[in-house]
């Protein structure tokens, strides 16, 4: 028995031996990606730090957009103010309009009535001074018919 268990345990070194050539093998298969791994890692701590520096940036632009949209309720706010002030002058500019365009419908009324009653005048004064143009000519008919013929030119 105990020569065969030499033998027995020769094999087994053999094996041993194997084992460890292919553990060796492992191992340094192992330590290549843990060496990958410790690559990745430093690689994902910078893309860390990038994001880091990406979301700080973010954040920056986050508050410089709220500055903004308070400076645009601000302007809502002036144009609301303003809408309200255009419709209340729109609204004073239509009563003004009605009052003045009242007063001047009254006014063309008056002048409207001072022609009619200048043109009524002139109609007066016109038949006046055909009335006096016919005694005139009748006038200078007589006078002519007064004066001898060979006085006349």
């Amino acid at each position: 028995m105990v020569p065969d268990l030499v033998a027995r345990l020769a094999r087994m070194d053999q094996r041993f031996d194997g084992l460890d050539a292919r553990l060796d093998r492992v191992n340094g298969r192992l330590e290549g990606i843990d060496a990958r791994l410790d690559h990745a890692s430093r690689r994902l701590n910078g893309i860390d730090t990038r994001l880091d520096g990406v979301d700080r940036r973010l954040e920056g632009i986050d508050a410089r957009l709220g500055g903004i949209d308070r400076r645009f309720d601000n302007v809502d706010a002036r144009f609301d103010t303003v809408d309200r002030r255009f419709d209340e002058l729109s609204a004073e500019i239509q009563r003004h309009f009605g009052v003045v365009a009242e007063s001047l419908a009254s006014q063309i009324q008056l002048v409207a009535e001072g022609v009619l009653t200048i043109d009524r005048k002139v109609d007066r004064v016109a038949d006046e001074l055909r009335g006096e143009l016919v005694r005139l000519n009748r006038r200078m008919l007589t006078l002519s018919a007064r004066i001898p013929p060979k006085r006349r030119r």
